[in-house]
């Protein structure tokens, strides 16, 4: 699920970005009473090509950095 209910859109928590041709989307999971965020990389199609690792990071901005650099890598 999204988290723009939890987590207000600004520049140190982005909810997505769209980096070289691709969309970059937060999404949580609950565990217990906390929410561990991770990052997917959709192509084009809608097509999920990367999923970060899953953090409790209170920021978002690192997920979508370590995602920009994941698509770096594959287009490498």
């Amino acid at each position: 699920a999204l988290i723009s209910t939890q987590l207000k859109q600004n520049n140190s928590n982005p909810l997505q970005a769209d980096y070289k041709g691709y969309r970059i989307k937060i999404e949580e999971e609950q565990v217990g009473k906390l929410a561990r965020r991770f990052a997917v990389v959709l192509n084009s199609k809608g097509e999920r090509v990367i999923t970060t690792d899953k953090s409790f990071s209170a920021t978002t901005k690192v997920l979508i950095d370590e995602a920009k650099f994941e698509v770096d890598k594959l287009l490498q």
